[in-house]
């Protein structure tokens, strides 16, 4: 990504005054006193007012993020700003290529007398100006040197005017950089101009490399200062990028390892659902209950598959075991009821079937709630007499025909 700062443009008729305004404070900065020549009242008077809070500074547009495909690029601008130096350019330069042009690549073989005499004099006369201060206009000059005769000395001068002058052409002094190079790959003053370019942009990675290049082919004293700064930077973002795969990994692993788990979670959902025998223990499966007379689902059995613990209790071996024998044949439950796992079982079955299974056959009156009834008793025996002697006669002692055996029923 790239950082763009919206600003309202100038006027022309201001715009025109900027590179005046800029000289003058230029000078103003190394002598501060020429603010006391009534000429320049109109200016202490407007200095004045600022510091007197009477007139306030407009804020500065902060620089927005333009978003951008390239991940890479907004973490390498990241990077580049993240020391808040205020030598490093928050806005590539833009090189007028016109202005600055570059020689003749590659450069001729040969060069006429005329074309030397002409570089020589003019890489001459931008020594002077180079000497006085005057960097823009050394620069036009060794231009004209460039395209006379190019040389990787000649490039490596314009780049260091490139980085001196106001405000700084740290681009158009790489390209320059890059063109010497090209000519002589062993210029140290060329790599370490380059790198203290890279510098300026913020590139610490390029810089570092640069400019150590350049100080182990000559090396010179008075770039070992930003040679320091610049290596040092390049071993923090390296220390950041170091840290910052390794988080990247850890995240990773640990989506890796929750998704693993929670595969693993329900493929023991799943088994544990395929292997509870549920209500499909029971001949004929849930669907239909086919396993009861009429092949459907008998009175209270809607509620079954509603309460937890009596599905809990049907994935037990000797419930189910029951509940099946008690399939083929009814009255074999009566031996289940006093069993501690199976009794219990059964009487809640029964109470939420309305007081009995009475899909089954054999009434099983004996049992509590009513039993099994629904089905009148089999046997051939004569039915019971009604009205108050039988009501009578049947408190006085129990009629032994309801407690029949299995034998019998069978």
């Amino acid at each position: 990504s790239c950082l763009v700062v919206f600003v309202m443009p100038l006027p022309p008729s201001v715009a025109s005054h900027v590179t005046s305004a800029s000289k003058l404070v230029d000078v103003l900065k190394n002598d501060v006193d020429l603010l006391a020549d009534p000429e320049l009242s109109f200016l202490r008077s407007f200095i004045e007012s600022f510091l007197s809070g009477s007139v306030k500074m407009p804020p500065i547009p902060k620089p927005e993020a333009q978003k951008d495909s390239s991940h890479e690029d907004s973490a390498a601008d990241a990077e580049r700003l993240s020391f808040n130096d205020p030598e490093v350019l928050a806005v590539g330069d833009v090189v007028d290529v016109v202005e600055y042009a570059m020689g003749p690549d590659p450069p001729p073989e040969d060069v006429s007398e005329a074309d030397m005499d002409k570089a020589s004099t003019a890489k001459m006369e931008a020594a002077d100006l180079m000497a006085a201060g005057n960097y823009e206009a050394a620069a036009k000059t060794l231009t004209k040197a460039i395209q006379a005769m190019p040389s990787a000395l000649t490039y490596a001068r314009r780049a260091e005017c490139f980085l001196k002058m106001k405000p700084k052409k740290p681009n158009a002094a790489i390209r320059d950089c890059d063109a010497a190079l090209k000519l002589n790959p062993d210029s140290g003053k060329s790599l370490r101009l380059r790198g203290t370019a890279h510098r300026f942009l913020g590139n610490w990675e390029a810089a570092s490399k640069d400019l150590a290049q350049g100080q182990a082919i000559d090396f010179d004293d008075a770039v070992q200062t930003m040679q320091k700064l610049v290596d040092e930077r390049w071993h923090e973002i390296r220390s950041r990028r170091s840290a910052a795969a390794a988080a990247k990994r850890d995240a990773e692993l640990e989506e890796r390892r929750k998704a693993a788990a929670e595969a693993a979670r329900k493929a023991e959902e799943a088994k544990s659902s395929s292997s509870m025998p549920g209500m499909g223990g029971f001949p004929g499966g849930m669907p239909g209950m086919g396993g009861f007379p009429g092949g459907g689902m008998p009175p209270g059995m809607e509620g079954l598959m509603n309460d937890p613990e009596l599905m809990a209790a049907m994935s037990n071996p000797k419930v189910m075991a029951a509940m099946t024998s008690a399939m083929s044949n009814p009255a074999s439950l009566m031996q289940y009821m006093s069993d501690p796992e199976v009794g219990p079982v059964l009487t809640k079955l029964m109470g939420k079937m309305g007081g009995g299974m009475g899909g089954m056959p054999g009434g099983m009156g004996g049992m509590p709630g009513g039993g099994f009834g629904g089905a009148p008793p089999t046997g051939g025996g004569p039915a019971p007499a009604s009205g108050p002697a039988a009501d009578a006669g049947a408190s006085a002692a129990p009629d032994n025909s309801t407690f029949c055996s299995v034998e019998e029923i069978d």
